[in-house]
């Protein structure tokens, strides 16, 4: 039985909400890699898409891994609730390491939630969602094109790949294996094909399995869409992510520019993203000018500077498309985060968002937008779909390993225990990023109970002790690192922290500079340093470092929020909203953030923005200099005058709370 749907609040009257809606994933695709290709006019659906419709960047959230980014766009949950931060995981059961299942996530996706809801919502090749679970429409998991090792083995549709398993059979012919590939196939990806020495050259092999599995993801799609009826239809395409790393050293290159030696590899992305904005086409298609069209990303990459031998890494900064009936033309939506999707589309289906969701519906991108008052939370029952193995199972392994029988070796147990910490780590990392600093704490605290060690733990623990006002400890910690051989600079960063928590901004920069002497010099070095010059109110060399860490680091949160504060204090707001832009950009869960932009977009004179901000970060952590700011911006408006009162009510009360709580805890 699926679960019984949330009692809802009613929907005001004259909302249309969305009969239909399609939403493309493309796993891989950002805004630094799409905007060239559109202005070359190698993308016209997209580009159609763009023009008539809403574009947005999407900030991405911690942990900056590409499963806790995707599963933070499909649930509207940091890692924090949802709990997927690595592609295996410790079965809790048995103690063995096993690939993610869908039963492993603990909140519902989007779809889920909409089929709880009445809607006939079909998934094709979503991620995480093996083995396949019942829905009210068909469900294809992401093992549906999954390949052999061997190009030529037997290639039989893995159990459970698709629900109602009666579809199992049609939907597995529509595959394409990759030993079906003709030798021309890949020619209008890689003209010069001919020139590679496939022996010893593995790329277009790969870039064949890429090619041959999203062609099989696109042709169960299309049968869906056009043979079976949906209210929501949701498919995803991660193959080209798979193969861009391998690619992207070469993107935009001429061919006479690559190195002796070099293999010639230029244009395989441009034409690897012309062949999805034509698959886009079909489904537009065969989806009609009804339905409301997502297309998104939870992740882009990274070149660093140099050759053609660059490895490009993870850029936590996705994209997204809005387009369809109501939906604003040409709008950039600005402060937009992966967690604003899930929100968003329930807001287009006329359905509330939760008070548990931390993102928000993105109302600019429609030209009505009437969006239910939101509810305490859709996870009252539990998730409904497929279910782990049976306990007996499980009973099993227990009653053997009491009995003493091998069930693994030293290696295996060391690296279980390496990806639980590992695991803890980035679920602690999603905890900071929330505030939730005393559960971090308890989580990251078993690890480091054998003493101290250098690393992201560490660190993460250290700031979780001066967020709960445990300096002290804090400074032990500190202490106990010093002299250990890899850490060279560490000692005195956490030191550095400990004088600024006290007040000590001389203290702390003495810190970070011998931090900088001993150690080399990281962007979240350069950041702390800069940011004890400000507090100090050395406006110009804070400026500075800032600058310097930004022009090594563009995508550091952290250098752009304090140079935004460094010209705010300098009284330049219109020249501070760009880099705290860039802040909420590349970190959506920060209220401090998204309130120092209010800041700044109304000292620039952009108030209807500025509300915008101080209220995204109200829904973060209300605050009382947060409501009294938007109040006394919309008091400036007769028809604003009702919210300002809100508002005003609002800091009173938390502000009366706040002294009551002190009082309770003074002597």
């Amino acid at each position: 039985m699926p679960p019984r749907p949330v009692e809802l609040p009613l929907v005001p009257a004259g909302t249309a909400p969305t009969r239909r809606l399609l939403v493309v994933g493309w796993e891989g695709a950002d805004w630094n890699l799409l905007h060239p290709l559109l202005d070359a006019g190698q993308l016209p659906v997209l580009g159609r898409l763009v023009a008539e419709g809403a574009l947005a960047e999407l900030s991405g959230v911690a942990p900056a891994v590409p499963i806790a980014l995707r599963e933070a766009l499909l649930t509207g949950h940091g890692a924090d609730r949802h709990g997927l931060v690595h592609e295996q995981l410790v079965d809790p059961a048995t103690g063995s390491l096993r690939g993610v299942h869908s039963w492993d996530r603990r909140v519902r996706t989007f779809w889920r939630l909409l089929a709880e809801q009445g809607r006939r919502c079909h998934v094709v090749n979503a991620p995480v969602t093996h083995p396949a679970s019942p829905l009210t429409g068909i469900t294809v998991s992401d093992r549906f094109a999954e390949m052999p090792a061997h190009p030529n083995a037997a290639w039989d549709l893995a159990e459970g790949a698709v629900h109602p398993p009666a579809w199992a059979e049609t939907l597995a012919g529509l595959r394409l294996a990759v030993g079906e590939l003709e030798a021309g196939d890949l020619l209008p990806f890689v003209p010069t094909l001919a020139q590679v020495d496939q022996a010893t050259d593995r790329r277009p092999m790969q870039l064949g399995l890429a090619v041959a599995s999203t062609a099989s993801v696109h042709a169960a799609a299309t049968l869906l869409a056009e043979q079976e009826p949906w209210d929501v239809l949701t498919v995803w395409y991660r193959g080209a992510a798979e193969v861009l790393p391998q690619f992207l050293p070469w993107h935009g290159m001429e061919a006479a520019a690559l190195a002796a030696g070099d293999r010639p590899y230029p244009g395989v992305v441009a034409r690897l993203w012309a062949w999805h904005d034509q698959m886009l086409g079909r489904l537009l298609e065969l989806a009609g000018p009804e339905t409301t069209v997502a297309v998104v990303s939870p992740y882009g990459w990274a070149m660093p500077p140099g050759g053609a031998g660059r490895t490009p890494g993870i850029r936590a900064t996705g994209m997204l498309v809005l387009h369809g009936p109501g939906v604003r033309r040409d709008q950039l939506l600005h402060g937009a985060s992966v967690l604003d999707l899930v929100p968003t589309l329930l807001g287009a289906a006329g359905l509330p968002a939760a008070l548990d969701q931390p993102g928000r519906v993105l109302t600019e991108a429609f030209v009505a937008p009437a969006v239910p008052p939101r509810i305490p939370t859709w996870e009252t029952t539990a998730l409904g779909g497929a279910t782990g193995p049976d306990w007996s199972e499980h009973e099993a392994v227990r009653f053997l390993a009491g009995l003493g029988l091998p069930t693994m070796t030293a290696a295996e147990q060391q690296a279980q225990a390496a990806l639980g910490r590992e695991r803890d780590e980035l679920i602690a990392l999603s905890l900071v990023e929330a505030g939730r600093w005393a559960e971090a704490e308890a989580l990251l605290a078993p690890h480091l109970s054998n003493g101290a060690e250098p690393g992201l733990g560490l660190l993460l623990y250290a700031y979780c002790l001066l967020e709960l006002g445990r300096t002290a400890e804090c400074r032990v910690l500190a202490e106990r690192t010093a002299g250990h051989p890899a850490c060279a600079g560490f000692t005195d960063l956490l030191l550095g922290w400990v004088a600024e928590k006290s007040g000590d901004a001389a203290g702390a920069r003495r810190h970070f500079q011998a931090a900088a002497e001993r150690g080399p010099r990281t962007a979240l070095l350069e950041v702390n340093l800069a940011r004890s010059n400000l507090r100090l109110g050395q406006l110009a060399e804070a400026e500075a470092l800032f600058r310097r860490t930004l022009e090594l680091a563009p995508d550091d949160a952290g250098a752009a929020i304090g140079l935004a504060q460094t010209l705010l204090t300098a009284q330049r707001p219109t020249e501070a909203v760009e880099p705290a832009l860039l802040a909420v950009t590349r970190r959506h869960r920060w209220p401090e953030a998204h309130h120092l932009l209010g800041c700044a977009l109304a000292g620039a004179g952009r108030l209807r923005e500025a509300v915008v901000a101080f209220e995204t970060s109200l829904t973060q952590r209300p605050s009382v200099e947060a409501h009294r700011a938007v109040a006394a911006i919309l008091a400036l408006s007769p028809d604003g005058r009702a919210r300002a009162a809100e508002h005003q009510l609002a800091a009173r009360q938390l502000a009366a709370a706040r002294r009551s709580a002190t009082a309770a805890v003074t002597p």
